[in-house]
């Protein structure tokens, strides 16, 4: 008569290291779990080589060697010409939008009143002018349209 449980199988299965009493023998012919706890044991603790791993890593390996090698340090360098980039951009746009040496923009000589009032209400009235004309402009092409 079989008196063993199947908890007191897998203790015993898991510390005898494949050496199982007469009553543990007996407990795993008779019951499908234990032989299933058996199995895994033994896949477990004497584990066979695996010609598909073997072959998979193999493969896995050659794929890796013919892969060229990404060093960080080329891919940084695109940030740097671009960072570059935008440093020349917006150097040169300062270097266009500034007045030459020793000249003194036109902004700071009205604030200084070292233009006269005369050129400064040239500029105006040139101003208006130039936007009469467009006005007169826009109607002109406005009445072909319609035409």
């Amino acid at each position: 008569m079989n008196n063993m449980t199947c908890d007191d199988f897998a203790l015993e299965c898991l510390q005898a290291d494949g050496r199982l009493s007469e009553t543990a023998r007996e407990h795993l012919q008779s019951c499908p779990d234990c032989q299933a706890l058996a199995r895994l044991n033994s896949i477990l603790m004497h584990p066979r080589p695996s010609p598909e791993l073997d072959r998979q890593t193999l493969q896995m390996a050659r794929l890796l060697l013919h892969q060229p090698r990404r060093r960080w340090w080329r891919e940084i360098n695109h940030y740097f010409y671009a960072a570059a980039a935008v440093l020349l951009i917006l150097v040169g746009i300062s270097a266009f939008s500034l007045p030459p040496a020793g000249e003194k923009s036109p902004d700071l000589l009205v604030q200084n009143g070292e233009i006269g009032s005369d050129t400064h209400d040239l500029l105006i009235l040139s101003y208006l002018e130039t936007t009469n004309e467009m006005d007169n402009i826009e109607q002109q092409l406005y009445l072909y349209a319609g035409n």
